[in-house]
């Protein structure tokens, strides 16, 4: 799945939906048993709940596919280094893209762990920015348990207040 780019989160909402995409908050889960291949690369399936929509169509967003598949020790679920960060509590901040060809695995989520206030950022994925203030994150994710260091196998793992988040999307969906 291609990631979606920009300087900031303003033009990152603008660019979402531009490709008919939606921003979401919600709780996700991962079935780990359900995982496939979509163009030579794994997606598992993911399950969505408490979905608020931000931005965007109102898709059905009970679930959808990321990234990555279980790691080559068979750990349920994708891992951070292909593709996603996870919250021990599962909240996320999610895109999905609808797939043009209704292929398998037709709706395409990128995510970000939300962890109280703050939304969970690497500089490994498609949420790291160039406008907003970030700080170095401390606290556990649920795939770096105990992680208290930000430099992670040499990415970035840093934290942005939501609210920044949330303020651009809705000045962007004005």
């Amino acid at each position: 799945m291609a990631c979606v780019d920009a300087v900031d989160y303003t033009a990152f909402t603008k660019q979402v939906l531009a490709s008919g995409g939606t921003i979401f908050r919600g709780v996700a889960s991962v079935v780990p048993t359900d995982s496939m291949l979509v163009e030579s690369a794994p997606v598992t399936r993911v399950r969505l709940s408490q979905v608020q929509i931000l931005a965007g169509p109102r898709l059905d967003l009970r679930e959808g596919w990321i990234r990555g598949g279980p790691t080559s020790e068979g750990t349920p679920g994708p891992q951070w280094q292909n593709g996603s960060l996870w919250a021990p509590d599962g909240q996320v901040i999610g895109v999905a893209l609808p797939r043009a060809d209704k292929a398998p695995a037709a709706l395409q989520l990128t995510i970000t762990p939300v962890v109280g206030d703050l939304m969970i950022i690497s500089d490994a994925g498609c949420w790291w920015d160039q406008a907003t203030p970030k700080f170095e994150w401390y606290g556990p994710l649920e795939e770096l348990p105990g992680a208290r260091t930000i430099e992670t196998e040499g990415y970035t793992i840093a934290a942005i207040k939501l609210q920044a988040f949330l303020d651009a999307v809705n000045k962007a969906s004005r």
